[in-house]
């Protein structure tokens, strides 16, 4: 089998977006032929088998859930109160134990979590025992019908486009040092070459779909703004410092430092994109910080309403 064809079989797939469960096997034969460790191990985890031990997950498979969420039943002197998909405030345990069970850890091979996040809403993932226990100590006596850690949707576009550039990175290593780039990444049109290989800072401002979004164009739907006029830069950047004013969790802070920093920037750009702009709302959106301050994410809507693409 020539290799060679095989990388540049795989090259064209992503380009397509075909789903992550074909480039997989691809990926896979391509590592035997190759007998390369590296990659091999990187397909085994990312691909095919998963992730077993906590150590070896990489940063970009750990993040911070928005909320913590339970429906409960409380007696009262009139019967029982009852409460529906409501955040638990597990701060109140302490710092480092409401940190532990913020944290998520996925373990899942990329094609599983393709085929079961299939939802333009956030995800909810459950609970071990241990985290339902600490719930059960803030709730007190309440009895707990459910429980479960509210993600967004984004991180996991996040972690899945890194793994597609991290793939072509690979490719691209042993185009140069294999092959002699002799691999033609010609079949690679050069907007989505560009997009796949810096994907990995385009999924900062995520679509907010489950389903990774290939496309680069900046079309904007009739009605909406083709083009920022001032009124609309006045009105993101007093945005931008109302959320500056804002009371930020230590562990969100450079990260919403980061994107407030990448809209400014942005905005000062010979071309602004409106897809970047309106993505990178979405994205300070998510954030529990935001989330909690109503009339922030409001301003945020509004916005993102003039950005529909």
């Amino acid at each position: 089998m020539d290799v060679k064809n095989l990388i540049e079989s795989l090259i064209g797939d992503l380009t397509d977006d075909v789903p992550m469960q074909r480039i997989s096997s691809k990926a896979q034969v391509i590592a035997s032929l190759l007998d390369n460790v590296k990659f091999k191990t990187w397909v085994d985890k990312e691909l095919i088998k998963g992730y077993s031990n906590a150590d070896d997950l990489p940063e970009y498979r750990k993040f911070r859930a928005m909320n913590i969420v339970a429906s409960y039943v409380i007696p009262a002197m009139s019967g029982l109160l009852q409460y529906t998909n409501t955040p638990v405030p597990v701060e109140n345990l302490g710092e480092e134990t409401s940190d532990e069970i913020y944290t998520v850890k996925i373990y899942d091979t990329i094609p599983v979590l393709e085929r079961t996040i299939k939802t333009d809403d956030n995800v909810h993932y459950s609970v071990t025992s241990y985290e339902k226990a600490c719930v059960q100590k803030v709730l007190g006596h309440a009895q707990i019908t459910s429980v479960y850690k509210q993600l967004s949707i984004q991180n996991f576009i996040i972690m899945m486009e890194t793994v597609r550039h991290q793939l072509v990175e690979f490719m691209l290593e042993f185009n140069k040092t294999l092959f002699g780039n002799e691999i033609d990444f010609a079949v690679m049109e050069k907007e989505k070459k560009d997009q796949i290989i810096n994907n990995i800072y385009a999924s900062i401002v995520h679509t907010g779909t489950g389903n990774i979004d290939a496309s680069h164009s900046n079309n904007i739907g009739q009605g909406n703004v083709e083009a920022l006029d001032r009124d609309c830069i006045l009105q993101i950047e007093k945005l931008l410092s109302e959320i500056e004013s804002l009371k930020i969790n230590e562990s969100e802070k450079d990260d919403i430092e980061q994107c407030v920093s990448d809209i400014r920037n942005e905005l000062k750009s010979e071309s602004p994109s409106n897809r970047f702009i309106r993505n990178t709302l979405r994205a300070l959106k998510s954030f529990g910080s935001i989330v909690t301050e109503q009339a922030v994410g409001a301003g945020i809507d509004k916005l993102i309403d003039k950005f529909v693409i």
